[in-house]
């Protein structure tokens, strides 16, 4: 769940200019469950994709790309898996609900095939392998802060210029409660394949348009802004968490006209009408998970109109942990 500066992570954006990403992990989880001890003649890879409703199988050691597991692929392919598995994985959320479930998927992946092999991995190699299988073997277009904030978890404030650096934040139970209880995430019933919306928006970094410079600027300054509010813990002044959202929501949305949809802004509009002090899309926009901050007076009310228009608030509680890797 990010808060503001997504986009300023992304290459080569970030190496040049640097950026910078305010987030939390929920309580909303990938679940990758690796089984070996299989005939060791059976000879194949079993991928059992709940969430896609699908079961594929393909020789060990054939790990070209076709679309179909290619995530699941390339980590395979990466650690030189020989052996015949059964692996199943499912999400608590959709996949391109702007939550991170492709790069959780991936975090998770590698953890269990590091796991498998008796391999000692830090979580900054495990984050950096998760984007380098992901934008750099598949090309998936992205930043770098999804695959950082699955593997570490918790509130954390990250920046990206020649490396990333996470900074955890420790924030007070009071504040905590209170940001928990103000918060409202609201699906659209709309998903979206966030490439595409990348690619357009980095268009404006290579053209160096001027608009593009001054919103990712922008979305740095929020970033940090909302860092020292939840620092600070005022409560006094924490309707100021609202409008920071809102001015982020309003400089992502300058990067690209595919961020946002008419569905979306009839959401955000009714919200802001009925007790929200500001909000974003999760993700890279264009559909998912909206993100309101609400006065708290009005939770119940605004609760029931946002569902009348077809939303669907979905519970969660703040997680603390990242990567969590288990045998059975």
């Amino acid at each position: 769940m990010s808060f503001g500066g997504g986009g300023t992570d992304m290459e080569p954006y970030c190496s040049e200019h640097g950026g910078a990403v305010i987030s939390t992990t929920i309580s909303k989880f990938t679940y990758v469950t690796m089984t070996s001890d299989l005939e060791p003649d059976r000879g194949t890879i079993i991928v059992n994709a709940y969430d896609l409703n699908q079961r594929i199988e393909f020789d060990v050691g054939d790990y070209q790309y076709n679309d179909q597991v290619d995530l699941v692929k390339a980590v395979l392919k990466h650690f030189d898996v020989q052996q015949p598995l059964e692996i199943s994985i499912h999400s608590d959320l959709p996949p391109g609900s702007g939550l991170a479930t492709s790069s959780s998927l991936v975090v998770a992946l590698i953890g269990a095939c590091a796991r498998l092999q008796g391999r000692s991995m830090t979580r900054h190699d495990i984050a950096y392998l998760a984007y380098k299988l992901e934008r750099e073997e598949l090309g998936q277009r992205g930043g770098y802060q999804d695959q950082f904030a699955a593997t570490f978890g918790g509130f954390n404030y990250m920046e990206f210029w020649n490396r990333v650096t996470v900074m955890p934040l420790r924030l007070s139970p009071r504040m905590l409660l209170e940001l928990r209880y103000r918060l409202l995430l609201i699906y659209t019933g709309q998903t979206h394949l966030s490439a595409g919306i990348q690619e357009q928006v980095m268009a404006g970094y290579e053209q160096q348009q001027a608009s593009f410079l001054d919103g990712m600027e922008e979305l740095k300054r929020v970033t940090k802004a909302i860092r020292d509010l939840l620092l600070d813990d005022d409560m006094s002044s924490f309707d100021a968490f609202g409008t920071l959202l809102h001015e982020g929501w309003l400089a992502k949305k300058s990067l690209s006209d595919r961020i946002t949809t008419e569905e979306v802004e009839v959401l955000y509009l009714l919200a802001r009408q009925e007790g929200a002090i500001g909000g974003k899309l999760l993700g890279a926009g264009g559909g998912g998970h909206l993100l309101l901050f609400i006065d708290p007076a009005r939770r119940v009310e605004l609760t029931r109109k946002l569902e009348e228009l077809g939303g669907i608030v979905v519970p969660f509680e703040f997680e603390s942990d990242g990567l969590q890797v288990w045998d059975y």
